[in-house]
């Protein structure tokens, strides 16, 4: 699951001192202004709270006087969630979208069914008593192939298994526009040939949920066993199946991965910079002009899992976290 998104800021402290607005508990936004087709355009990169301040001086040397500085750290709004102590009421059996909505309500969280989907599989019923609302939610996606996260300007959505159906590309690049030698990999790592899922109610005697184990013969002979065995909150056998059949269908063969897109706003034109901003997690990218070296791919379908970027007065950088589309 995503972690919390965190911003660290520089400041010049111009009379050596910090910025009464800026304190520990006080929310924060960044957003980058620029022009499309000779209209303003804002974005948002970042929304949170500041959890840390750091206050010194920046020796420059013998002849240039000392200079104030300040860092400011700032933690995203899935932060502040693992912080909420939520669970009073039983909860019934009932899809996972729904159940993390009852999650975010619970801990205060405002959720609009526009924007969080209604989950494609049952979750048992619980009886939760004081427990991190963030632990909870996570424990739902990871049962079901969903996933929790925070977009840019902070708010918490909810993507079901079915979320990327269908998708579009979002954004073309040529390798010409990143800053690196792309890297392709190809190890064993995430490989999975042999799975129990563990699913229904823990038995009251010996406390283990029934199993569904599935293998992949042919992956096996091939690579060796590489076994994945995990308890989930799954109502229903057929959900344990399911699960099981994707894991094995994505992760029984190994494949080329490519995790990183570094990238420099000055080498984009204006339309292209405009859609990057644009970007969130679960946007579909696709990357052209790569070469053909050991059997790599010449051209990639991306998913954006993520991001960092380093903002200054004059420079701009991104660099993408995407995951191969097949994945």
């Amino acid at each position: 699951q995503p972690d919390a998104s965190t911003a660290t800021l520089a400041l010049d402290l111009q009379d050596a001192s910090v910025p009464d607005l800026i304190d520990i508990g006080t929310w924060i936004s960044i957003d980058i202004n620029t022009e499309l087709d000779g209209e303003p355009v804002t974005s948002r990169r970042f929304a949170g709270r500041i959890t840390d301040i750091t206050a010194g001086w920046d020796e420059a040397g013998e002849s240039t006087p000392d200079a104030a500085r300040a860092r400011i750290i700032a933690a995203g709004t899935l932060a502040d969630l693992g912080r909420r102590i939520i669970g009073d009421v039983p909860w019934p059996v009932e899809l996972d979208g729904h159940r993390v909505t009852r999650i975010l309500e619970a801990a205060g969280i405002t959720v609009s069914p526009a924007f969080t989907d209604p989950g494609t599989v049952a979750v048992l019923a619980r009886d939760v008593d004081a427990q991190p609302a963030l632990d909870l939610a996570h424990e739902i996606a990871a049962s079901a192939s969903g996933i929790l996260w925070a977009t840019r300007s902070g708010d918490i959505r909810y993507a079901d298994a079915d979320h990327r159906r269908g998708t579009p590309p979002s954004l073309a690049l040529d390798t010409c526009q990143i800053l690196a030698a792309p890297a392709w990999s190809r190890t064993t790592d995430g490989l999975v040939n042999h799975v129990s899922v563990g699913y229904g109610e823990p038995d009251e005697e010996s406390g283990d949920q029934a199993r569904h184990i599935a293998t992949d013969p042919a992956s096996i002979t091939r690579y060796g066993r590489y076994g994945q065995s995990f308890a989930t909150v799954l109502a229903e056998e057929a959900d344990a199946i399911a699960l099981a059949t994707l894991m094995l269908t994505r992760a029984s063969a190994p494949v080329w991965i490519l995790e990183q897109l570094p990238l420099d706003a000055a080498t984009l034109d204006e339309a292209t910079y405009a859609t990057l901003l644009g970007l969130d997690i679960h946007d579909l990218i696709t990357l052209t002009g790569l070469p053909a070296i050991a059997g790599t791919p010449t051209s990639a379908s991306l998913w954006v899992e993520g991001w960092s970027e380093h903002l200054a007065h004059d420079t701009h950088t991104i660099e993408l976290v995407v995951s191969a589309y097949c994945r």
